[in-house]
């Protein structure tokens, strides 16, 4: 389990080097999710505890 969390440190590391990956796989699904987190609260209030529990 050490060597798979050192692996994924090392790639995130290099992915964080070059702007179109970390955009691509990061920036992105975040700025999805949190958009349309927004939007399904905004819709359904009571989606709001579900959002916030995982």
């Amino acid at each position: 389990m050490n060597a798979f969390l050192q692996h994924l440190w090392v790639q995130f590391r290099m992915d964080a080097r070059e702007r179109g990956t970390l955009l691509t796989f990061y920036a992105v699904p975040l700025t999805f999710f949190v958009v349309m987190g927004a939007v399904f609260s905004s819709i359904n209030p009571a989606a709001r505890e579900t959002l916030r529990h995982p």
